[in-house]
């Protein structure tokens, strides 16, 4: 199991101990603390350079763990369920270049969680699977892997758990699309958090870390000693990033989640 934290480049992630526009000060933080690697907030790779963060990853000998591409539904309000078909292209577009900047590293997934839209607007469900297909095929062809979010459903109503994710998976039929496990959302949404990691085993692919308050994990009532030794069992070698807020505050919040 390798260590991640969730860093913003552009925009204000909220999600996170960070605040964008210092990210060489919280590179230097991160790996001082013994993490292995980080999970970048884009809104738009096309604005960021490849080379840049490649060299800045190097110096603080730190991996890019995944691309999180959210914010350009919070920022931008295009997602590929918008009932625009000009805002849904537009989101389909902006992963394929979050699978293009993706492409230039190692194994580095790129996550499906708010991108896929709240629901409110009642799409149908075909809108969210041809384009899941879609968008699928597109990191095929360049070998990256789809991590998709099951959100908890004050978030979104589309997909708010691990079977639910599983189904469409399974509809997208992508060997290239798998499962990211979100603690704090499955806090909300699932009978028993070990049991759905089990469930998740098979497509696991991404893990994020927040209590059950979405304060740093060791500061809620999840039992996190479970979740690791689930997982450890399951057979999960991939990252566990923190994805909390920053709370209790940032120093602590890097220390919590493997001093557990």
């Amino acid at each position: 199991m390798k260590k991640s934290v969730v860093l913003p480049v552009q925009d204000e992630h909220g999600l996170c101990p960070f605040e964008p526009g210092q990210l060489d000060k919280d590179l230097k933080l991160i790996s001082e603390f013994g993490y292995d690697g980080v999970e970048l907030g884009i809104t738009d790779p096309n604005s960021v350079s490849v080379r840049k963060i490649t060299e800045k990853l190097r110096d603080n000998e730190l991996k890019l763990s995944a691309l999180t591409t959210g914010q350009a539904y919070g920022v931008e309000g295009i997602s590929i369920t918008e009932r625009d078909p000009g805002k849904r292209k537009m989101a389909r577009d902006r992963l394929k270049s979050h699978i293009d900047f993706a492409a230039d590293f190692e194994d580095v997934p790129v996550i499906i969680g708010s991108l896929r839209g709240d629901g409110k607007s009642n799409p149908p469900r075909r809108w969210l699977t041809q384009n899941l297909s879609d968008i699928a095929q597109y990191a095929e062809s360049q070998k990256v892997n789809i991590a998709f979010e099951p959100l908890n459903r004050y978030e979104s109503s589309l997909v708010n758990t691990v079977k639910e994710a599983l189904d469409v998976i399974e509809e997208v039929g992508s060997p290239r699309m798998g499962v990211l496990f979100d603690t704090f959302h499955a806090n909300i949404e699932e009978s028993s958090i070990a049991e759905s990691i089990e469930v998740a085993s098979k497509k696991l692919i991404y893990v994020h870390l927040a209590d059950s308050n979405r304060w740093a994990p060791g500061y809620g009532h999840i039992d996190f000693s479970k979740v690791f030794s689930t997982l450890d069992n399951a057979g999960y070698e991939g990252f566990c990033s923190l994805e909390s807020l920053p709370r209790p505050d940032k120093e602590v919040c890097l220390e919590a989640p493997f001093e557990i």
